[in-house]
């Protein structure tokens, strides 16, 4: 998407030493660089630890008065 926008942009004549391509290409740049962090975060983060800790946060959402252990320790999601 990057390169066809870059090639829609100089072919009205807008080039890279003008102020109006890089107001058009930082915004662009900065959103497609979120979602690159976001997937790396989920890459690097494994599946179950993820779906464990958001079942547990729901589940204490759901019942505040439960103690619900997390990840099989002494501690538990309540600081009691």
């Amino acid at each position: 998407v990057g390169i066809i926008l870059y090639l829609i942009l100089s072919l009205i004549g807008i080039g890279i030493e003008d102020i109006g391509f890089w107001a058009v290409m930082i915004p662009f740049g900065l959103c497609a660089f979120f979602p690159l962090i976001v997937l790396i975060l989920l890459a690097s983060v494994p599946a179950p630890v993820f779906m464990k800790s958001h079942m547990l946060l729901f589940l204490q959402s759901w019942y505040p008065d439960v103690k619900i252990p997390l990840f099989e320790s002494n501690y538990s999601i309540q600081n009691e």
